[in-house]
């Protein structure tokens, strides 16, 4: 069953400055990948689309997945759908499969613990 949502956007920017691009040390919403017009909050989930930072940008399934862990932690039980901007990358169809499917990010998510990485990238509060 899912959770009513608690968040408003001004919550879910709140989290998402807790979360880092793998390759630079800035927060994603300071770099400017995600926007509260980038959040639609519905009954059932957040969504939130992101502009990776290029178009060939190789972390930006790991941003996406960043992103939806986040999320997921800061509101347990909602539903968190995280997409590229359409035409923001060229792998934007493989990128969003891969955030979007739950085998492939839980075993992202346990590799990047595991390597200690995600302590790194997702601060806490």
């Amino acid at each position: 069953m899912q959770e009513k949502i608690a968040m408003d956007k001004q919550a879910i920017i709140s989290v998402l400055r807790r979360v880092l691009d793998p390759e630079h040390p800035i927060n994603i919403v300071d770099m400017g990948l995600v926007r509260p017009e980038d959040i639609t909050i519905t009954e059932s989930e957040v969504q939130v689309e992101f502009t990776p930072t290029s178009p060939v940008c190789p972390m930006g399934a790991v941003i996406g997945m960043l992103i939806r862990k986040a999320l997921e932690d800061a509101s347990p039980g909602v539903r968190v759908v995280v997409r590229l901007k359409p035409g923001s990358h060229s792998q934007e169809a493989a990128y969003n499969g891969m955030i979007n499917d739950d085998q492939q990010y839980q075993s992202t998510i346990e590799k990047l613990a595991a390597g200690g990485h995600l302590d790194r990238l997702i601060l806490k509060e």
